[in-house]
């Protein structure tokens, strides 16, 4: 868990100064979220459950946000296209 914080910490330090930097927080916003969705799946039947899922539901959230600003930096997001009718 220290691991992928300090992954997390040094992609949110170096922001936007290298351009692979939202690749950072992805990978430690993943490993978090995979983490305590191990910790709710295991606490079935436990209030530890019940706290894990809704930390694991936030934690998924600052991932997705993460890979969004992950494919901008990198060019890989699709623009839309607008169509007016």
């Amino acid at each position: 868990m220290s691991l992928a914080a300090f992954v997390h910490a040094l992609g949110v330090r170096i922001n936007g100064e290298w351009r692979w930097s939202p690749s950072l927080r992805l990978a430690g916003m993943s490993a978090h979220t995979l983490m305590f969705a191990f910790l709710a799946v295991r606490g079935v039947g436990t209030t530890g459950a019940y706290t894990y899922t809704w930390i694991t539901g936030l934690l998924l959230m600052g991932a997705l946000s993460a890979l969004k600003d992950t494919k901008r930096a990198l060019g890989w997001e699709i623009h839309g296209i607008r169509i007016d009718r």
